[in-house]
């Protein structure tokens, strides 16, 4: 399972992909908050996906073309949020 989030005039929303098809998750508007929820229940990010459903059908591509898609993670407080890479190129 593929996630990301995207932003527009509905406010910011998650997108899933899986086995081909891709759709809005209900009521999620960051991976953040999911995260957060699927640590709360102990379960997996998949699995608490597949339990809140679909309000929708999305199109990633044309989400991408559209400039909608944002970072893939972000935390309330930026200053909280380090994301790095190891630099290596191979």
């Amino acid at each position: 399972m593929r996630l990301l989030q995207v932003g527009g005039r509905e406010g910011r929303r998650v997108v899933a992909t899986d086995r081909g098809r891709s759709w809005y998750v209900r009521r999620a508007r960051t991976i953040y908050d999911l995260a957060q929820t699927a640590m709360r229940r102990r379960t997996t990010l998949a699995k608490l996906v597949e339990s809140l459903g679909s309000s929708g059908e999305a199109d990633p591509a044309a989400l991408y073309k559209a400039g909608k898609v944002l970072a893939p993670i972000d935390h309330p407080d930026p200053a909280h949020l380090f994301v790095t890479g190891t630099g290596l190129s191979h």
